[in-house]
């Protein structure tokens, strides 16, 4: 744990000969949570098989569905006894760390913004009104951290909109490998207004 927190980009190590185990999910929680650069990688590749060429997307496919929330993390298939693959995962890590360092330009972000709001409508956590999203700026690194501003005091926006944007986000800017932060504020609107 204490490793993990150090860190800015993470190698998330499993046996590829075997089903993830619950310690491998407790790990990857752990990571998503302190919102560390990720990397998935299936060691001892070379034990498994009769390979084809659709054998890594099964086992992808697998490692997916038990950790959604590392949809974002890119993966690699190595061998650390026959050293396959293994100079792939420092140019990897390096790339993933660059990606938590990005930064995107203002314009570029509400150009985004406007375009996820034609395509879904902002949806509020509670009430029958859509709240009035003002702007989107990034106000952070390491994580990548987007800070949304909504008119209105009480207005709030529902979760499954931001994971849209973020989805968005992944789509034009990519973050391959960083996990992104959103965070949102309201903005006071006089009565006046």
């Amino acid at each position: 744990m204490r490793a993990i927190d150090a860190c800015d980009v993470a190698f998330l190590v499993f046996d590829a000969s075997e089903d993830p185990t619950s310690q491998d999910r407790h790990l990857a929680g752990y990571l998503a949570q302190r919102a560390k650069g990720v990397m998935l990688v299936a060691n001892k590749w070379d034990l498994i098989p009769a390979k084809d060429t659709n054998t890594s997307h099964k086992f992808e496919v697998l490692v997916r569905s038990l950790f959604p929330f590392l949809n974002w993390s890119p993966m690699i298939f190595v061998s650390a006894l026959k050293k396959q693959r293994m100079t792939a995962l420092l140019d990897n890590a390096l790339k993933v760390q660059e990606e938590r360092k990005r930064h995107i330009d203002y314009n570029a972000l509400n150009r985004l913004l406007k375009a996820c709001i034609k395509a879904m409508k902002p949806l509020a956590s509670y009430g029958p009104k859509s709240p009035r999203i003002y702007d989107v700026a990034q106000i952070g690194h390491e994580p990548p951290t987007f800070l949304i501003t909504v008119h209105g005091e009480k207005d709030n926006v529902h979760q499954n909109w931001l994971k849209f944007f973020e989805k968005l986000l992944r789509q034009k800017f990519f973050f391959t490998g960083s996990p992104i932060i959103c965070k949102v504020r309201n903005l006071p609107v006089a009565k006046s207004q």
